[in-house]
């Protein structure tokens, strides 16, 4: 007969309890709604970052692979297409990249150059392994002979650095 005596009560508590838990559960809801946003964002940032350090990842191996790791000397570069030998070389501080490479960047400047020569020089540049790229290019022109000009370029290259 006890039992029978409790039981409404412990329903009425269970109702109660019931009750206060949805209503703690409906007060939190938005705050736990904008903790799942923040971390489904986070979520997306991560995936992004992981795909975009696979194409690293992947262009870096394509560098380990090349049989050598330093950029032909670009007066070399120059003899082959046709430029003077001795261009004016300086060269940048070079800035680390991944495993032991650095970005290796120089400023060249041919006083006198034919257009077309100056085209071969950096087709031949871009073609070495591993590559050197054309970052900024200035061309004034000189004297009166058409196709001639002084030419500034800044060119970058990767470099495995020796250990």
């Amino acid at each position: 007969m006890q039992l029978h005596k409790t039981l409404p009560w412990l329903a009425l508590a269970a109702a109660i309890a019931g009750l206060l838990t949805t209503v703690f559960s409906l007060r939190s809801a938005p705050t736990l709604l904008k903790q799942i946003s923040r971390r489904r964002a986070d979520l997306t940032e991560l995936q992004a970052l992981r795909q975009e350090r696979a194409g690293h990842r992947s262009a870096l191996d394509l560098y380990e692979q090349l049989p050598t790791k330093k950029a032909v000397p670009l007066k070399d570069l120059a003899a082959s297409a046709g430029l003077p030998p001795n261009p004016d070389i300086r060269w940048q501080d070079d800035i680390p990249a991944a495993e032991g490479w650095v970005l290796r960047a120089v400023d060249v400047r041919f006083e006198s150059v034919r257009l077309a020569d100056l085209a071969r020089f950096l087709k031949l540049a871009q073609e070495s392994r591993p590559p050197w790229r054309l970052r900024e290019c200035a061309l004034t022109a000189v004297g009166s002979a058409p196709g001639f000009a002084l030419a500034s370029l800044t060119m970058e290259t990767l470099e495995k650095k020796a250990p």
